[in-house]
């Protein structure tokens, strides 16, 4: 499916058997946890030392749970693409610390929220993703000037109050999804990284302002929106664009 084409939808899947990835191509892994299938077995085992000491630092019960399924799911299917045992797999920081698989043979990118998970896989481009649960206190004025630039502020405000949790939340996830993508992080200020078209739902263009670090990174891609559901929002990046996108679906709450 083209990036600009309609928002493609997410499809029943299985861990054993993903999809041919092509080159140029983005395909995007969604999981609920309370949502899946009996049959999924995440490979928790297969965590690394580090993997596991860091998840041994998190107090919460239930955030601990979901950082070590988040992590397993990414092992899970890197290792299934690849053909390759899931704890065998290594990877190293890349730039601004971000995660990259040994080897280069794809690259990927993770979000959580809560018990779900989001995950991209990507090969031949750059790739970052965003994913967080709508709460509606997110409303918050001061909250809104913080992340969005100037023009984003002023089609915020004249939202109608009940339409501003999940625009806000839209913008930064597309933000963090491309901070992602270029490895920046929030180092660089969200509120310079301007998307105007804050209701609209389909895929576009980006570049970030001249003077920003990215241009250090892929100067260009695209960012879009991803459909799920009343409870979620979230987004996707890549540098350049990709040739088409595949939602995968591992059990998510129905709507």
């Amino acid at each position: 499916m083209s990036p600009t084409g309609p928002a493609a939808r997410f499809e029943p899947a299985r861990l054993q058997a993903p999809p041919p990835l092509a080159e140029g191509q983005l395909h995007l892994w969604r999981l609920h946890l309370p949502s899946a299938p009996a049959w999924l077995a995440l490979p928790l085992h297969s965590l690394s030392p580090d993997e596991a000491q860091r998840a041994s630092r998190l107090v919460f019960p239930a955030l601990r749970r979901a950082w070590q399924a988040a992590r397993a799911l990414q092992r899970a299917v890197l290792g299934a693409y690849l053909d390759c045992p899931p704890q065998r797999l290594r990877f190293r920081p890349g730039p601004g610390g971000k995660p990259l698989l040994a080897g280069g043979a794809l690259a990927f990118n993770l979000s959580h929220s809560g018990d779900a998970v989001l995950l991209g896989i990507t090969r031949g481009l750059a790739c970052g993703v965003d994913l967080e649960a709508l709460r509606h206190s997110l409303a918050d004025t001061a909250l809104a000037e913080a992340c969005l630039g100037p023009q984003e502020c002023r089609a915020w405000h004249r939202l109608r109050p009940a339409q501003r949790p999940r625009a806000l939340l839209q913008a930064w996830t597309r933000k963090e999804a491309w901070l992602k993508c270029t490895g920046q992080g929030l180092r660089e200020d969200p509120r310079r990284l301007q998307m105007p078209w804050l209701t609209q739902r389909q895929p576009h263009a980006f570049r970030p302002p001249p003077a920003s670090a990215m241009h250090l990174l892929p100067p260009a891609g695209v960012i879009g929106d991803l459909p799920l559901g009343t409870g979620f929002v979230g987004a996707w990046a890549t540098a350049p664009a990709p040739t088409g996108w595949r939602g995968l679906c591992l059990g998510w709450p129905s709507d």
